[in-house]
């Protein structure tokens, strides 16, 4: 138990002592200019919100759900990858595990949506449990290709395991628990809102600071105490969870789901998400999320010059903004902070 305790206290005290600097760190920016512009900017983003349904059409809210929902499942890789260090490449497997666990529920066993999404979550934290205890053991290239096998193994059982999943069928009737797109739009983001806070709350305790020494250097955690292959396993679990409940909403927002909706292709879109986003930041996920969903359907008019430029952009976004695009937006709110606190240190002068 002491062992523990002291564990825990070396994790705060590093942690206390890489943000005590915090204001020499971001060039002299004044904590309640800080403190204001993260308030305004998450009511500009609630109001936004609240009032998107009403400014867009049909098809755009379509769009914005399907964002919201892919934000839960990104947010899962950026616990894995941007938190605990590791590497992915199958998180649709995870999601197409949800979104069938989900539509089995309910269209055959009459399961309401409140049931079902938890339990979509708890399928994906199973199958992250079962996949983890032997491809943890590996790390970088190799835990990728091994999360690549693994996601080709959950695609083959997903078309051959007709009695459960229907094959390439697919499951249909798939209703959601309301008719109306502006209010399933506001469950998505009320969700995704809620695992979002609950993944930045994380960050704080000592589970979000192993993870965080775990990126840094695994062989000094160790040493400090923390059980790496633990530690690993919550990081895949938490992501599990989160690929799981993303695939239950995704099977209610279309009604009809099929192996192929999961597939490699859509491992690596949830992966370009979180790396145009950003690895380091939740809101990462979001931006990620945004900007590859609402991306595409608008640069089809390039015709065959489509798949061109939005390679070309998603290889200038990880040659120039390395953090993502939430990394960008970062660097340029601490830049105007700046400007603000070093105009009012002059006026103070004067």
């Amino acid at each position: 138990m002491s062992k523990e305790v002291g564990k825990i206290d070396l994790l705060q005290e590093r942690h206390e002592e890489i943000h005590s600097n915090r204001f020499e760190e971001t060039g002299g920016i004044n904590p309640r200019y800080s403190m204001v512009f993260r308030t305004v900017s998450y009511l500009i983003f609630l109001g936004g919100v609240l009032l998107l349904p009403s400014l867009v059409n049909g098809l755009q809210l379509r769009l914005a759900t399907l964002a919201s929902i892919w934000f839960v499942a990104t947010m899962g890789l950026q616990v894995l990858m941007g938190q605990a260090g590791l590497v992915s490449i199958g998180q649709a497997a995870f999601v197409g595990v949800g979104a069938y666990t989900a539509a089995i529920l309910a269209t055959k066993h009459g399961f309401n949506f409140l049931l079902t999404i938890p339990i979509a979550g708890i399928s994906g934290v199973i199958l992250a449990i079962i996949v983890g205890f032997p491809t943890l053991k590996l790390r970088g290239h190799y835990l990728a290709i091994a999360s690549i096998g693994v996601g080709q193994i959950i695609l083959v059982l997903m078309v051959n395991w007709r009695a459960v999943t229907n094959g390439m069928d697919g499951i249909t009737s798939i209703h959601r628990p309301v008719e109306s797109n502006r209010t399933y739009f506001y469950i998505c983001v009320a969700i995704g809102l809620a695992i979002a806070f609950a993944l930045y709350s994380l960050r704080q305790t000592p589970v979000g600071l192993a993870f965080t020494a775990l990126r840094t250097d695994e062989t000094a955690a160790g040493a400090m105490g923390i059980s790496v292959a633990w530690h690993y396993l919550i990081a895949f679990m938490i992501s599990g969870f989160c690929a799981g409940v993303a695939g239950g909403l995704f099977a209610y927002n279309e009604g009809f789901i099929s192996p192929y909706g999961f597939d490699l292709g859509q491992s690596i879109v949830l992966l370009t998400m979180i790396i145009i986003g950003g690895l380091r930041h939740i809101s990462g996920a979001l931006v990620g999320a945004i900007l590859l969903v609402f991306l595409p359907p608008n640069l089809e008019f390039l015709g065959s010059s489509y798949m061109v430029i939005y390679g070309l952009a998603v290889l200038l976004v990880i040659l120039f903004a390395p953090d993502g695009a939430a990394g960008a937006l970062l660097k340029l709110r601490n830049f105007l902070l700046r400007k603000i606190s070093g105009s009012n240190r002059r006026a103070e002068v004067v």
